[in-house]
Parts: C-alpha cells; sequence; structure tokens
C-alpha cells in the first residue's frame, strides 16, 4: 500500500474532526477543546472499530453525547460519554437508537439540569 493510500483515511479523520470541533461552539451551550472532542470521538470509533467518523457533539460538562449518520462502514448512532479525567472519556451507553430523552439520561446518571441542558441542545441540533 502506498503511503498515500495508508495516510487517507487519516486525513479523513483529521477532517472529521474538525469539523466536529468547528461546529461544537455554533451547537453546544458549553465549548469542547479540540483534545476532547478529539478523544471522546476516538472512544466512539474504537467501540465501532471504525478509523472514520463524521460526528456532531452535544456537550455539558462532564457529560457529551457524540452522534452519527450512517455510513458505508457503519450504521448511525449516538454514544453518551462522562468526562474521566484528562481529556479521556468513558463510555456510558452507545445506541443505534436516540438518547434524546430527559428520562433516560436521568437514568443513565445524568443529573436533571444536565440532561435538561443535553436534551435542549441534541433538539437545537436536530439529532435524531
Amino acid at each position: 500500500m502506498s503511503r498515500a493510500c495508508a495516510e487517507a483515511p487519516r486525513m479523513r479523520l483529521l477532517k472529521s474532526l474538525v469539523s466536529a470541533v468547528a461546529l461544537v461552539p455554533l451547537l453546544a451551550a458549553m465549548p469542547v477543546s479540540e483534545s476532547d472532542a478529539v478523544n471522546a470521538t476516538a472512544v466512539v470509533q474504537h467501540q465501532l472499530r471504525v478509523d472514520d467518523l463524521d460526528a456532531s457533539m452535544a456537550y455539558e460538562k462532564p457529560y457529551i453525547v457524540v452522534f452519527w449518520g450512517a455510513s458505508n462502514e457503519h450504521g448511525a448512532g449516538q454514544a453518551l460519554l462522562k468526562d474521566a479525567g484528562n481529556h479521556s472519556w468513558t463510555l456510558v451507553k452507545m445506541t443505534t437508537g436516540s438518547l434524546k430523552d430527559v428520562a433516560l439520561l436521568q437514568r443513565l446518571g445524568v443529573p436533571p439540569k444536565t440532561a435538561q441542558a443535553l436534551f435542549n441542545d441534541l433538539t437545537q441540533f436536530k439529532a435524531p
């Protein structure tokens, strides 16, 4: 495999992450740092076993919801992650359904005010 072919997935990942990070301040009530966006996306990519994920994010400290559309490599879905400190993230729940439900987020351990804020963000983003 040529070096150019080997670097293509990395470039797509970088473009996806830059797009996600650029959109977060416009979409979320709280901005997420670039390293947190990259690391949260990496957790989801690892679970999906993909190298490239075009994801959007809703961030309300210390939780982030990563959501993405279907591609040739994977189906659409959403993931709730919790900040584990030091720019690392713990996967709480991954689903092909929707996390846009205050009661569900609360059952997953998200405090009521944060759950409502995430719901509002996801509704604003028109997340599934």
